[in-house]
């Protein structure tokens, strides 16, 4: 029997179907190593392609506009695409336009098996080649299947192997130093030391002393030589969170640091050739403190030489089951208590909720409603959200706050079924698919019979 799977990019060889394949070609495809999963055009999401290294895509002449929307909306993935057409249909311009913009290769029907193999085993290598989920295995809490998120990612992944600077901005508890720590891990310096320094909780009389070490005798106390964070740093990665609340003296030393790779330890006079990548972080606006006149320009430029922005959870919402199913996990396990689930009305709520504090909030939220709930399932009150009025309420209610809201509660509320998630909106199923596919949301995360 047919093995279906949705293996991640960079694991297991993972391939996904569209339209029909001669069963003996399916069948050796799962005998060579293959894991398979089967759909039809209409049935297929951004998020189901972000599970597949290599796509498999019947291409008709009655169906190549369908295709082509299919493949402008996952052109985020990583995964490679391999038409499959008869040639009589090479002849049409749409078609062949089609597999020149979007297809990693193309095979004529009917296709031999011995054929096939080292075409899909070739993409898949060159999926791998920029996949950011392999270097992200090795880096804790940095989770998401949003297009948005792994985009993000991907930026990440090739600002980390370059050795420049980097300037990280996004909201409050969007995962700052993780994403520092995952651009270490990406560098040649991933073996080397990671340090990190929130610059607003340094006090002002001790931030040189802190960031750039000092001398026996340099101030009152300072008994002995004594190494700061930048030269501890040496050869590695150095994160300076809030920067823009660096007091102006330490800016002045920065700068000097970055344009000459060297720094002074505080009360001494000598040049120490030291070699630190920074990655600062904000989430204030520099320009704006550049304007007022408390952040330096020269230094702006010098910190961004590669700025990535972190998406906040709202603009990712697809990723709350994901999330919340890690911290339940992580909390129960911590606190040896039972796993426990979301609620629907929880997760109905969870979807409207704006995050102001993002990831961390959601962490803390599910971690209070583990230790609140009373029986196996967490409620809105559980979690520290307000009484009734917060709750979800109707669905024609929730339509004003958003195409995208809607969407996602919908899955919520009926399970991931998309006939009834599409009949509760009022829409066709075919609509419902593209919408989903517009907002790279997928079905499987609000599925309780997952395998």
């Amino acid at each position: 029997m047919l093995k279906e799977t949705s293996a991640r990019v960079c694991g297991a060889r993972s391939m996904l179907i569209i339209g029909e394949l001669v069963p003996s070609v399916t069948d050796g495809l799962v005998q060579a190593g293959w894991q398979v999963l089967r759909k039809k055009l209409e049935e297929v999401s951004v998020a189901l392609c972000q599970q597949a290294s290599v796509g498999l895509l019947r291409v008709t002449s009655v169906d190549v506009v369908e295709c082509r929307r299919l493949l402008l909306s996952c052109s985020t993935s990583h995964i490679r695409w391999i038409a499959l057409l008869d040639g009589a249909e090479l002849e049409d311009s749409r078609v062949r336009a089609l597999v020149n913009d979007f297809c990693f290769d193309y095979c004529v029907l009917p296709v031999p098996l011995a054929h096939l193999l080292p075409a899909v085993g070739h993409a898949h290598g060159m999926a791998g080649l920029c996949c950011p989920e392999r270097v992200r295995s090795g880096v804790s809490g940095l989770l998401g299947e949003h297009p948005a998120f792994l985009a993000f990612l991907e930026d990440l992944s090739r600002v980390g192997m370059m050795n420049v600077s980097v300037l990280l901005h996004g909201e409050t508890g969007t995962g700052k130093e993780l994403a520092a720590r995952f651009v270490h891990d990406c560098s040649a310096r991933a073996k080397a030391p990671f340090f990190s320094v929130n610059c607003g909780s340094l006090a002002p009389n001790l931030v040189q002393s802190e960031l750039f070490g000092n001398e026996k005798g340099a101030f009152t106390g300072a008994h002995d030589k004594r190494a700061g964070y930048i030269e501890a740093a040496d050869g590695g990665t150095l994160f300076l969170d809030e920067i823009g609340d660096m007091s102006a003296e330490a800016q002045v030393s920065m700068l000097r640091f970055l344009q000459e790779g060297t720094i002074i330890r505080l009360g001494g006079s000598k040049h120490l050739k030291i070699d630190a990548r920074i990655v600062a972080a904000t989430h204030v606006d520099l320009a704006q403190s550049i304007r007022d006149r408390t952040f330096r320009e020269d230094l702006y430029h010098r910190l961004r030489v590669c700025q990535v922005c972190i998406p906040p959870l709202r603009e990712r919402l697809s990723d709350l089951p994901l999330l919340a199913g890690h911290f339940i996990e992580k909390y129960a396990c911590k606190f040896g208590l039972p796993e426990k689930r979301l609620s629907k009305e929880a997760l109905g709520l969870m979807l409207t909720y704006p995050w102001p504090g993002n990831v961390r909030e959601l962490e803390n939220r599910i971690c209070q409603g583990l230790i609140m709930a009373r029986g196996c399932v967490l409620t809105p009150a559980d979690m520290g959200f307000g009484g009734a009025e917060q709750g979800s309420s109707p669905l024609q209610v929730q339509r004003g706050t958003g195409e995208k809201t809607s969407l996602l509660q919908s899955l919520a509320i009926n399970g991931g079924d998309c006939n009834l998630a599409a009949r509760e909106i009022g829409v066709s199923r075919a609509t419902f698919y593209r919408l989903l596919a517009k907002h790279g949301i997928s079905p499987r995360q609000f599925r309780k019979d997952l395998s």
